[in-house]
């Protein structure tokens, strides 16, 4: 799976800061679709209607069912691609590893997303950006 704004060179390890901020990976996690995924209706909404929490999957005006795994977190393939670039070009990283770090990148995103949006709120503005204080 190539992305269409990286030119593929490794650049070193990458922090956790860098990864939040890197403009390039943001847009291609939204932009790209996983090579399992169905070209179908169903895969183009991603908002987030009423009061459902995404990694839960669990919408608390209505029942609509767990969100899918592939809905739930980034992508594997470029959580695989990031953690290469923190490892020695021979080590390797197992199966569980990936699934591991999958999930708890996930996990973070979505609190800092929630903590932002939370905030936003209390301060009556509609859009999430950056704000260094």
């Amino acid at each position: 799976m190539e992305n269409s704004g990286e030119s593929g060179e490794d650049s070193g390890s990458i922090g956790t800061t860098a990864f939040l901020a890197s403009s390039s990976i943001a847009s291609s996690y939204i932009s790209m679709q996983s090579d399992d995924m169905e070209d179908d209706p169903e895969n183009t909404d991603d908002s987030n209607p009423g009061n459902c929490d995404p990694l839960q999957g669990v919408n608390m005006s209505s029942s609509s069912g767990p969100l899918r795994e592939q809905d739930r977190f980034l992508p594997i393939a470029n959580v695989a691609k990031i953690m290469k670039r923190a490892i020695p070009e021979a080590g390797k990283i197992a199966k569980d590893a990936r699934e591991c770090v999958q999930e708890c990148v996930s996990e973070f995103i979505s609190f800092i997303t929630s903590e932002a949006s939370d905030r936003c709120h209390m301060e009556k503005r509609k859009t999430i950006n950056v704000q260094c204080r």
